[in-house]
């Protein structure tokens, strides 16, 4: 079978509900019942299912006609959609260092340059700013906190907390933060616990994530899908795999950085500890509430 790939554009027709007046989104408050991680981003998903699969339709019916794919089949549609919500939650929307991107307003930082940006962000809670703190135990090869590479604990753990974390210059305020790898591994450890076969992929200076995922197609048979989510250039594009290409695709690339992104995407332990992550309140209602807007607001708005 022929292998296809195509940049799927997520279009946010929230932009147009906006221009017909006729058929706004009108979202009640809404009083979540999960106090973990993963149990309660699952019932953000479910809150917002209905009016997203109209938000994300174009979407879904392209990437249906595309590879043949049956768009009358729920399943397919949930499989698809929940995938795209979640890449919107997180997604930035270039590499450019301090942009923020996708609902959830989550800056890119670049890493590892000459001088380090990272070294100047404030932290809120220490009084300090990153390169004058220092690491904690599980980053203890690093010289300080500005230099580590984010995992996906913390990446979590700094998302959900209650009040921002650091401040810096153009940035303002905010919570958590990362560049392609360490949003990548947040990413696929996230939709992994969420029933995504995924893993970090590694090119030229960037990082992206790749998905399988199983669609029913025209005729009614099974069509293994490659799903790959750029999480830095907010991009999805798909195409089919190919048998020999499903039974390796669990394998972990050989080169080192692949390797420790997949270890740290797919480790237990980082695993358990997001999904112990407890969420308050305040943070349930702040990650409502950025949602809310996202989709409320013509999408070059949120940039």
């Amino acid at each position: 079978m022929k292998r296809f790939t195509v940049i799927c554009l997520i279009l946010l027709s929230a932009c147009q509900n906006q221009k017909d007046k006729t058929q706004p989104f009108v979202w009640k408050k809404y009083h979540y019942k999960s106090k973990r991680s993963i149990d309660f981003l699952n019932e953000v998903y479910q809150r917002f299912d209905t009016s997203y699969r109209q938000i994300n339709k174009l979407s879904f019916l392209g990437f249906c006609d595309f590879l043949h794919i049956d768009s009358t089949d729920t399943i397919n549609e949930q499989k698809f959609n929940k995938i795209s919500f979640f890449h919107q939650l997180f997604t930035s929307v270039d590499g450019e260092n301090k942009v923020k991107g996708g609902a959830l307003q989550i800056p890119y930082y670049w890493h590892w340059k000459n001088p380090n940006p990272r070294h100047n962000i404030f932290s809120l809670t220490s009084q300090k700013v990153l390169k004058d703190i220092p690491p904690a135990k599980e980053y203890g090869q690093y010289n300080n906190f500005a230099e580590i590479d984010r995992k996906p604990i913390l990446f979590y753990s700094d998302l959900f907390s209650e009040k921002p974390n650091y401040s810096d210059t153009l940035t303002g305020n905010f919570y958590t933060f990362g560049w392609c790898s360490e949003r990548e591994m947040a990413f696929v450890a996230l939709m992994e616990e969420l029933g995504y076969e995924g893993r970090v992929m590694i090119g030229i200076n960037h990082s992206w994530s790749e998905f399988r995922q199983v669609f029913k197609n025209n005729a009614g048979e099974k069509l293994n899908v490659c799903l790959k989510v750029d999480n830095t250039f907010d991009k999805i594009s798909y195409w089919t795999l190919l048998d020999k290409e499903v039974q390796v695709f669990s394998r972990i690339p050989d080169d080192k950085l692949g390797k420790w992104y997949n270890e740290n995407a797919h480790s237990l332990t980082e695993k358990a500890g997001i999904r112990d992550i407890s969420v308050s309140k305040a943070t349930q209602n702040r990650i409502d509430s950025l949602i809310i807007y996202y989709f409320s607001t013509p999408k070059s708005f949120n940039n």
